[in-house]
């Protein structure tokens, strides 16, 4: 993405390049621990995502790559964009971040997975819009906390050398790699919904191989990864 996002124009047939990129993705995709159901992606498409002269659009391409990869890992996938995009392969830039009407139009499409991928820089239709969203969104309608909203950040900053949060109801895990998705998943999920993030912890540790790591679990657990191991069946 790196390379065709440097050259004035992209060769390679949208459609064949969009396949490349879905095909790369899905092998990635192999390689995660997690599985999500009806997720609404918030594209973080405004200016402040072009990144800096030395990595231009550096930003917007990780954006990019995680959209790409966590589509291959859920069962329903909507991408929102904070700005007007045509269709092509790369999102266009402009304008300024606006989390709360995409976030909106997700939740009226009843996702029940919000991920967003931005900066951070809440700047329209004004600062603190998508906190007050959420925050009515949990109290009058969410009172089961069934909604996962995280946040991913692409960018860290210079100073902080940590990633801006928007909301503490969306918790913030920076994310500079696709190869970090693993860990910044179950951060991000351990800072919403711990119960959850430690059911699907024990669950990834199941699926490994390494008796290492089963010597560490609990008899319980144990028990279950060998029916699994005999029957192919997880007893839990």
């Amino acid at each position: 993405m790196v390379y065709w996002k440097s050259l004035d124009r992209v060769d390679t047939p949208i459609r064949e390049a969009h396949r490349i990129l879905k095909k790369k993705a899905k092998e990635i995709a192999q390689t995660l621990s997690f599985k999500m159901d009806k997720v609404g992606l918030i594209f973080d498409n405004s200016l402040s995502m072009y990144g800096t002269k030395e990595q231009p659009y550096h930003p917007m391409l990780r954006a990019m790559a995680l959209s790409l990869v966590l589509e291959q890992v859920s069962s329903e996938f909507t991408v929102y964009y904070t700005n007007p995009t045509e269709d092509s392969l790369f999102p266009r830039l402009g304008n300024q971040s606006n989390y709360a009407e995409p976030v909106l139009d997700a939740l009226k499409d009843k996702c029940d997975t919000i991920v967003i991928v931005g900066d951070g820089y809440e700047n329209a239709p004004f600062e603190g819009a998508l906190h007050q969203l959420l925050y009515v969104y949990k109290k009058k309608v969410d009172k089961q906390n069934n909604l996962l909203a995280l946040h991913f950040n692409p960018i860290y900053g210079a100073e902080t050398k940590d990633a801006r949060p928007i909301t503490d109801l969306a918790p913030t895990v920076g994310v500079r790699e696709v190869k970090g998705l693993n860990e910044a998943m179950f951060l991000a999920i351990g800072k919403s919904q711990p119960m959850v993030a430690v059911q699907k912890y024990l669950s990834y540790l199941v699926t490994l191989q390494s008796n290492k790591v089963k010597a560490l679990m609990p008899e319980p657990l144990k028990k279950a990864v060998a029916k699994r191991d005999k029957t192919g069946l997880l007893g839990m």
